[in-house]
């Protein structure tokens, strides 16, 4: 049987164990980057748009749930470059627009400085006021959000929780990201500047806590936690040129066949960073789904390695290193069917009350 999720107060203190023992990574997905970035169907339907501005939005609702009762979002999207008619570098950029469409209106005619934050690759690039005023924006935001009684940006204390374990010494390992967009990362980096005390306007540089990682080559120093953008990165609007260096177009995950290509090699800088990070550290997961096919064969194959050893060693059982942070259902049957379907990979469900929970839960385990 599947162990019984937890309430996440009851996950209090878990983080400050693992880091003092075998050490955490937290692995983040689109969740955490709603509602200023669009959910995969959100996408799927504006790319219905693009294909047919004729079709009224009610008959792009009625093709939208056609569609999605047969075919995954990947799928779908792949499709659309199809009926398109783009190739893979046009595709993308049409997705890059589609994807930050909301986030640009959000920010209107702060959006430029908005994408230098979104662009930087450290603190060091911008100057502090910079980035506190991104910060400001976005908790302007998440207020609005609160007042109307909307979910708000979970990536913001989020990130915030992740800095409060960089200064009590229990930083993950790494950090693995399945979203396309860089918002969690710069997030990162703007709470790491705005708790900086500089002792000169150059300083800033010191503060940087993450490096990203998009390819093999990507540029990583010892003592900075790797931030792993396992689907790549879509360009955006005012995008800084060397963010756009950055963008591998033949390598990005976003459509079905880009995620096969990458699902049917076993030896992707993206699956040796999440499989050898599942092995030896506790993971954190955090918005994603957990039903993506090649993420549960990865669990899969961790988990039944370690149910052997186990087992070897006298000491089977129900066990589990990996925790997903999800909404609890109203439903009790629907919330241990849940936990029945991740059991087997080794992850335990840490139940939060809502999507604001988020980074209470990590800051509180951090303690």
């Amino acid at each position: 049987m599947a162990k019984l999720g937890l309430h996440f107060q009851k996950f209090a203190h878990q983080i400050k164990g693992f880091a003092a023992k075998e050490g955490w990574a937290l692995c983040v997905g689109a969740g955490t980057s709603q509602p200023l970035f669009p959910s995969w169907n959100e996408l799927v339907n504006r790319l219905l748009n693009r294909e047919n501005p004729k079709r009224s939005p009610a008959e792009n609702a009625k093709l939208l749930k056609q569609l999605t009762n047969s075919f995954e979002p990947d799928a779908l999207i792949e499709a659309a470059r199809d009926r398109l008619g783009l190739n893979t570098k046009e595709f993308a950029i049409l997705l890059g627009e589609e994807l930050y469409r909301d986030i640009v209106l959000q920010f209107g005619a702060k959006w430029a400085r908005a994408a230098r934050v979104l662009s930087a690759a450290s603190p060091g690039d911008l100057q502090k006021h910079q980035w506190t005023e991104f910060l400001d924006i976005i908790r302007n935001y998440n207020k609005k959000q609160t007042a109307l009684k909307l979910p708000e940006l979970s990536a913001l204390s989020i990130a915030e929780a992740v800095m409060d374990s960089v200064e009590s010494h229990r930083a993950p390992t790494a950090i693995i990201s399945f979203n396309a967009e860089p918002l969690f990362y710069a997030l990162i980096n703007a709470v790491a500047a705005e708790r900086h005390k500089p002792k000169n306007a150059a300083d800033i540089r010191r503060c940087r806590v993450v490096d990203r990682v998009t390819r093999l080559l990507s540029y990583r120093e010892v003592g900075r936690i790797p931030y792993f953008s396992c689907h790549g990165l879509l360009p955006f609007p005012n995008a800084s040129k060397r963010f756009e260096a950055e963008i591998d177009f033949g390598k990005l995950v976003f459509s079905e066949g880009e995620y096969l290509a990458l699902a049917n090699s076993s030896f992707s800088w993206q699956a040796s960073a999440f499989l050898s990070t599942s092995v030896f550290r506790h993971m954190i997961f955090v918005g994603v789904s957990l039903s993506d096919p090649n993420m549960r064969r990865w669990l899969a194959w961790v988990q039944a390695a370690r149910c052997r050893e186990l087992t070897n060693l006298g000491a089977g059982g129900a066990s589990t290193s990996h925790y997903w942070l999800n909404i609890r259902p109203s439903s009790n049957d629907e919330a241990v069917w849940i936990e029945s379907c991740v059991a087997h990979l080794g992850v335990r469900l840490i139940w939060l009350d809502n999507w604001n929970d988020a980074g209470k839960c990590l800051r509180e385990a951090i303690e």
